[in-house]
Formats: C-alpha cells, structure tokens, sequence
C-alpha cells in the first residue's frame, strides 16, 4: 500500500496528465501527522521516496522538480520516456 505522500504525487501527476502540462512540481511533498503522547502533541513527517510509474506517461514535460523530498531511487524506465524534459530532476 502507498502512503499519502506517494498518493499526492500521483494525484499531481494526473492533474498534469489531463492539463497537458509541460512543468511538473514534486517539491517538498511533505504528510504531517500530529498526535498527542502524554498531553504533548506530537508531529511526524512522510516524505516522498519513490516516484509513481505514471511520470512517464507525462511525455510533455520539459521541466521536472523533485527538490526536497527523500527519494531513495529513480525509476529508470518511467524517466526514460521524458524525452523533452531539459530542466535538472533534482532530489536533496
């Protein structure tokens, strides 16, 4: 099962899909979970790890930014079908 942060970036890449959309912004995809421990709310982040399949359906695209998220890989194939994407696919 994906979590939410996996789930909001399919989502952004659909609205990409349907819009035709040559820019794609992944930045920061960040899920915050607050809870309390003992009368103390709490805050736990989710962070993007893996790009969905879907990004390579996204054949338009000239500009991909994954700034700021925690991606532990990149799927190879997906990316390889983002022929006109020129701008840095960045991960810090």
């Amino acid at each position: 099962m994906k979590d939410k942060a996996y789930k909001q970036a399919e989502q952004k890449i659909a609205a990409a899909l349907t819009s035709r959309a040559t820019e794609l912004d992944l930045i920061n995809i960040v899920i915050e979970k607050h809870y309390k421990v003992e009368g103390n709310v709490q805050t736990t982040e989710t962070h993007l790890t893996e790009l969905p399949e879907s990004i390579g359906q996204l054949t338009q695209l000239t500009s991909l930014y994954l700034y700021d998220n925690q991606l532990t890989a990149l799927p190879d194939s997906p990316l390889a079908q983002l022929h006109e994407c020129r701008e840095n696919v960045e991960n810090d």
